[in-house]
């Protein structure tokens, strides 16, 4: 087992939406506008990843970018990589993971520290050439996350059932949490510590509003835990939320990430634009995109529903 593997399940996520919309444009788009797409010299390997200071592990997915009907990537990627901090000079060689995902990327990986504040460029050498290049800078603090305590915005079990069209009952199935000292969030997920659930995250991002000097996040839990209910009621049983008795800590855990400032706004852009060389793409060479992150998590207490 690879470093890579036991990295924080929020470094993967971070970029994973990223990807979902490369691998759609790389494995099935036919839009001969895409031109980046095509074998090329001019653009030979698209990167995707998210640098975060609070990681203690960091993942770059590096594919060539030839052939745009092959499924997955060769076992070889031909290539060497390394991240360069470009405050201080220091080049950190990159180590290959080839990952089996349904079809095989490859994940570089480092456990070198990253810096808050710091420009660092990812660097894909061919024959010791540099051929793709992205640059990014990492935000200078994490997000100040504060969470208010029971009984105002809790998460409350049991769900209350049902919500209506006009969503009356939503916001008992709702808890917030609200994050300062930040200029922008690049990532707002929640992790249910669940026994019997296979592990994962839930991406909260669209429900992120900005309040003057503070982000407020609204987290409607109630799908997250229909979805990781471990023991679901048989049909024709209506869908039910996990129980109290299901976590393995009475508290989930909320994972927010400031971005750079250099993150794109990409939320609202169609999802055969966000991997498009002229949407967000900072990647010389190439297509994709890499971007400097700082993440924190805050625990929220599941409370016993008055």
């Amino acid at each position: 087992m690879t470093a890579f593997s036991d990295c924080q399940p929020f470094v993967r996520s971070v970029f994973a939406a990223l990807v979902v919309a490369a691998a759609l444009l790389m494995l099935g788009c036919k839009d001969p506008t895409v031109d980046v797409l095509q074998p090329s010299e001019q653009f030979q390997f698209s990167l995707f990843g998210a640098l975060d200071v609070a990681a203690d592990t960091q993942a770059i997915r590096v594919e060539p970018l030839g052939d745009s009907t092959q499924i997955g990537a060769p076992e070889d990627l031909g290539a060497t990589v390394f991240l360069e901090n470009l405050n201080t000079g220091k080049q950190i060689p990159l180590q290959d993971s080839l990952t089996d995902l349904g079809v095989q990327v490859h994940n570089l990986w480092t456990t070198q520290p990253i810096q808050p504040s710091t420009s660092y460029r990812v660097v894909v050498q061919v024959e010791g050439e540099p051929v793709t290049t992205a640059t990014t800078k990492t935000p200078a603090r994490p997000p100040t996350l504060t969470h208010t305590a029971f009984p105002d915005t809790s998460l409350r079990l049991p769900c209350v059932f049902p919500v209506t069209p006009n969503n009356q009952r939503r916001p008992a199935n709702t808890f917030t949490v609200t994050a300062r000292n930040v200029d922008r969030i690049a990532a707002a997920e929640v992790h249910y510590p669940i026994v019997g659930a296979p592990p994962r995250v839930f991406n909260h991002f669209e429900g992120v509003e900005r309040d003057e000097d503070l982000f407020i996040i609204s987290i409607f839990y109630r799908e997250n835990l229909v979805t990781a209910n471990p023991n679901p009621p048989p049909p024709p049983a209506p869908p039910d939320c996990a129980s109290r008795s299901d976590f393995a800590h009475p508290y989930a855990e909320v994972i927010v990430a400031s971005g750079g400032p250099d993150w794109p706004t990409w939320r609202g852009l169609p999802l055969n634009e966000i991997a498009r060389p002229d949407s967000f793409s900072n990647v010389q060479g190439g297509n994709g995109f890499v971007g400097g992150v700082y993440s924190d998590t805050v625990r929220v207490p599941v409370a016993e529903r008055p």
